[in-house]
């Protein structure tokens, strides 16, 4: 999946206005193009994110929910065990966009299986 342009412009401005906690949001199919749709982050702290339950439902009624962005402020956009795991769960897409430096990374479901750890 590539994003659009527009799409990655408008994570890109919300990341920055909301660093340094993380920015989350959502991508839908609407009339057959790619629109984002900005979700509140409801997680304690600054580095993880919880998606809002409205957001996702009101994102859900306008469209096709086809991906999930979130941003790593102050870090690489390399996906953490937790977003590899959030992601299988989610059984979607996810983009990772690293604030300033406005590196993307991609990864979706494949299976993976968090190490045991003890």
């Amino acid at each position: 999946m590539i994003l659009s342009d527009a799409v990655k412009a408008r994570f890109v401005d919300q990341a920055k206005a909301e660093s340094p906690r993380e920015a989350c949001g959502l991508v839908i199919i609407k009339n057959g193009k790619q629109v984002y749709k900005p979700c509140k982050n409801l997680a304690r702290g600054t580095d993880q994110f919880v998606l809002d339950p409205e957001d996702y439902a009101n994102a859900d009624t306008e469209g096709e929910i086809v991906a999930v962005i979130h941003s790593h402020p102050n870090l690489s956009a390399k996906p953490s065990q937790a977003d590899l795991v959030s992601c299988e769960a989610s059984g979607l897409p996810w983009f990772i966009c690293g604030i300033p430096s406005e590196q993307w990374e991609y990864i979706e479901p494949k299976g993976y299986v968090a190490p045991l750890v003890g």
